[in-house]
Parts: C-alpha cells; structure tokens; sequence
C-alpha cells in the first residue's frame, strides 16, 4: 500500500515514453505540406524506386532526419546506433542521387537492373555498385515488410 501513489496522466505518460513527447512530433509534422496526391498503401502491391522517391522527398521537408528522429519517443537510443553508421542525410542524398540515375522504366521496374545498368547508375550517381546493391537491397526490405505487414493485419 505504501508504494502506491496518486495517478498524473502527464508523468505516467512521460515515464512510459523515456524522453521526446508525440504532440512536438506532431506539430513538426503538420508543418509539411501533404502530396497532391497521397499514396494509397491499400493500392501498393509493392513498392518500385518512384515511390521510393516520393517519399524520401516528404521526408526531406522534415528538415535533419536525426533532429527529428530526436523528438520521437524511444528514438535516442536508436538514432545513436544509425548515427553511428554514418550520415543519415547523406545516405538519403545518395539515394536520391541513385535513383535520378535510373531511367523511368528502371525507377518502376527495379528488377531491370542488370550488372551494366548498375555500373551506369553508380557512375552517374557518383557513387560505387556496392551502393547501388544497397539501394536495392533496401527496397526488397521494405517490400518484405510491406508484405508482413499485409498478411499480419490483412488490411491490404
């Protein structure tokens, strides 16, 4: 009985969520201006270079990936660990950089990209073929969690 204690909504939530607070998410957020046209992930079957881009460019108007990342509840820890392999602004330019690279066929069919249109992208992009292999390495890792996501909570 003694360890009990009155109940504050604004301490509980602040002990939950060690640091950073939703509602300064929140505004940050509503500071960027929405699509035109937003994507629809009930429609995404899977994900190509050309939304990829979309929403690195939304990204983008966040402002410093890791001053934001900062505001999220439970990010510090996290954003120490992608701090440390390296620059994440520059990462994203790089992608960006690579995917401007690729034709509009190659942007919405990444399965195009044979060993001599990686050369082309890597040397138009100003970056190397391992970069290139980790751009798409990383658009299969968001396709498969886009389809886990999918069977997880069949909402697609």
């Amino acid at each position: 009985m003694q360890d009990l204690e009155p109940f504050h909504p604004e301490r509980m939530a602040s002990r939950i969520l060690r640091g950073g607070h939703w509602d300064d998410v929140l505004d940050h957020i509503k500071q960027v201006p929405l699509p035109k046209e937003p994507m629809d992930p009930r429609q995404l079957k899977q994900l190509n270079f050309t939304q990829l881009l979309q929403q690195l460019r939304m990204v983008q108007k966040l402002g410093p990936i890791g001053r934001f990342l900062d505001k999220i509840p439970g990010m510090k820890s996290h954003l120490k660990k992608l701090e440390d392999q390296g620059d994440l602004d520059k990462s994203m330019g790089q992608f960006q950089a690579m995917i401007y690279a690729m034709t509009p066929e190659e942007r919405d069919n990444p399965k195009l990209l044979n060993a001599s249109r990686k050369v082309r992208i890597a040397k138009g992009s100003g970056t190397t073929v391992q970069e290139v292999n980790r751009l798409l390495q990383q658009l299969a890792m968001m396709n498969k969690m886009l389809k886990s996501k999918k069977k997880r909570f069949g909402l697609f």
